[in-house]
């Protein structure tokens, strides 16, 4: 592998290409600058020990010893001796085998509290610096240590957290999917929603005995139906019928005016469906979870302008959290704090569950991070848009045709 490693550099050295060979070594998490100019705003932030390709090394300075360097997603103010003439292989700072829904494998908390200590001396104190709730989410990585013969790991805080208040947690293996041609004529996609399974239904108004998997995709048509109960029921184009209530139909929409042949998404709310256009085209489609009553995801049109590449998302009342999930990856805000990133604690995707975000599965996030605007470089962690790379537009409605407005602050055409 080191073989190979140093025959890639020194062919490299002889590339003529844009990069011909030349690396921006980042030591520490750097800053990314939309122009060559300090004052010019941020677009982003390096992840430490990145080796970026160098498009142009800028003549002047920047510094004492610093010069710009054009990186892909703008410029760096960087030490000379940090520009390296090797190549530059770099990966995504979350990096997941295609099969693999997380970077990790999460603990969950069971008891009803969990304490996080800092340092060893305050556990044999049994002085916790937090508490932790049931259900909150630990990142794991294999750290441990043990103290007075009980074990303990490290969560992203760098606290130690006793081993025997938690337990593996599973991960939801569920995605969306492509959409492709070949649904009859009258028929809509939809997906399938019942934990214990999807009963089936003769025309008759008899139960069939058989019931279809939890978020299977099902053909319907929304204008041939038969009602009981107060309930419709659709007929599929295997010529039986599904609870209308069972089903998350999704539905094609147009686009804004103003988008021509952008990438862009739908979210509506009464169906909890995401499709991803091209243009007018629908290419992806899948469930989520938007905000529960009350705390209700908003509607509008907005843009992505914020993007990261993992977070803790967790809330805090004095020394105690009420809800902490650590290491969310592909994190992309749309509004405040409101964001599209993965619920990784759940599989509930088709009702409601946030607290104003939209959830995804954690493979679904990992596609529409990498398929939206700003672009995220490999190396980056986190990217703001700007003029030369306008976040993706998001359109969240209450229903199929509202009239929503635009509420993104830039970039409205």
């Amino acid at each position: 592998m080191n073989f190979l490693f140093t025959l890639l550099q020194k062919l490299a050295m002889h590339l003529t290409w844009i990069y011909a060979g030349t690396s921006a070594y980042c030591p520490q998490k750097m800053v990314v600058h939309e122009k060559p100019d300090l004052k010019s705003p941020v677009t982003g932030s390096i992840f430490p020990g990145s080796y970026l390709p160098v498009e142009k090394i800028l003549s002047g300075k920047c510094g004492s010893g610093k010069q710009f360097v054009k990186i892909p997603g703008g410029f760096l103010c960087l030490r000379i001796s940090n520009i390296k003439n090797i190549l530059p292989i770099q990966f995504p700072v979350v990096s997941v085998p295609e099969n693999q829904p997380l970077h990790f494998k999460p603990k969950v908390v069971l008891e009803k509290k969990c304490p996080g200590f800092n340092g060893k001396q305050n556990v044999k104190l049994n002085k916790p610096k937090y508490f932790y709730l049931k259900g909150t989410r630990f990142f794991f990585d294999n750290r441990f240590s043990k103290i007075e013969s009980k074990w303990y790991f490290l969560n992203s805080q760098g606290l130690l957290i006793p081993r025997d208040c938690v337990q593996n947690d599973t991960v939801s293996t569920f995605r969306g999917s492509f959409i492709k041609s070949g649904i009859p004529v009258d028929f809509s996609f939809a997906y399938t929603y019942n934990t214990n399974g999807v009963p089936v239904w003769l025309k008759s108004g008899e139960y069939s005995g058989k019931k279809l998997e939890h978020h299977k995709i099902v053909h319907v048509n929304t204008r041939k139906f038969y009602t009981k109960n107060n309930h419709r029921y659709l007929l599929t184009s295997d010529n039986v019928y599904i609870n209308e209530k069972h089903l998350r139909i999704i539905i094609f929409s147009k686009p804004p005016s103003y988008v021509k042949n952008s990438r862009w998404i739908e979210v509506n709310k009464s169906q909890q469906t995401l499709v991803a256009y091209q243009g007018s085209n629908p290419v992806f489609m899948t469930l989520v979870s938007t905000g529960i009553n009350g705390r209700e995801t908003p509607t509008g049109i907005f843009r992505i302008f914020y993007k990261r590449a993992f977070q803790d998302i967790s809330r805090k009342n004095g020394n105690t959290y009420t809800n902490r999930f650590e290491s969310v990856p592909w994190v992309q805000y749309f509004d405040g704090e409101n964001a599209i990133h993965p619920g990784y604690w759940h599989s509930v995707y088709g009702s409601r569950h946030s607290i104003g975000c939209v959830e995804t599965s954690p493979f679904d996030a990992r596609f529409l991070f990498h398929w939206t605007h700003p672009y995220i470089p490999n190396g980056f962690y986190k990217i703001t848009q700007n003029s030369s790379s306008r976040g993706s537009l998001i359109r969240i409605v209450d229903y199929q045709g509202q009239n929503v407005p635009f509420k993104g602050k830039v970039f409205r055409n």
